[in-house]
């Protein structure tokens, strides 16, 4: 991931793809998001989904530090300093563990560029293991990824591995391909939305016990 003093001044994705991608495939939008910071990615889940309570994390101190203000205010919550690699944030995947009152997103940007395949697998157990209801993230275009890649920070395509892992895991995967003329404008032409199936509810057998005729 970015190293300290290095961060995402403007967004890597279409705010609009994303909004309109979202939209179409979520039957109820979700009421619970955990979102990386990137650029106040935040700020705009906030305003997106202005009834649902937003917590934001990064692995970047300069990411967090450039921003928290602004996020504190949209979302009264401060970022937190997390890698999705560390203990840490599965103990922040808890706060958006299914349940029947809480629907949870979480939004991971375009953070699998920054994780090995075995990593991107790690990954996507831990999500399973709390079931979050909904996924997103993305991945930067093939020729992007030279441009990710620093002297302390090497850049992967590990988002087609987390995307079959949590197919694995009972996943529907929706993957959308944005035109590399419009898609460059932004660095992210892949989206990847994973949604958790509702478990069909139980019904409980009923026995009747045979009427005796007189």
């Amino acid at each position: 991931m970015p190293e300290t003093g290095q961060y995402y001044e403007f967004p890597t994705e279409s705010p609009q793809v994303i909004k309109e991608l979202l939209e179409k495939q979520l039957k109820a939008p979700p009421n619970r998001v955990l979102s990386v910071v990137g650029a106040l990615w935040p700020v705009f889940f906030q305003d997106l989904y202005p009834n649902a309570k937003v917590q934001s994390f990064d692995a970047n101190l300069s990411q967090i530090q450039d921003s928290r203000d602004e996020i504190k205010e949209a979302t009264k919550r401060n970022p937190i300093l997390a890698d999705v690699r560390s203990e840490k944030f599965e103990n922040l995947l808890s706060w958006i563990e299914t349940d029947e009152r809480v629907r949870g997103l979480l939004f991971l940007s375009n953070i699998p560029n920054y994780l090995t395949s075995d990593e991107a697998m790690m990954l996507a157990e831990n999500i399973a293991d709390t079931q979050v209801r909904f996924v997103l993230f993305s991945s930067v275009n093939a020729k992007y990824l030279n441009q990710l890649t620093s002297k302390n920070t090497r850049a992967y395509d590990s988002a087609p591995e987390l995307a079959h892992a949590l197919q694995e895991q009972g996943y529907k995967i929706t993957e959308h391909k944005e035109n590399p003329a419009t898609g460059s404008q932004f660095g992210v032409c892949e989206f990847y939305l994973a949604i958790l199936p509702k478990p069909a509810k139980h019904i409980p057998k009923v026995f009747f016990k045979p009427r005796v005729l007189d």
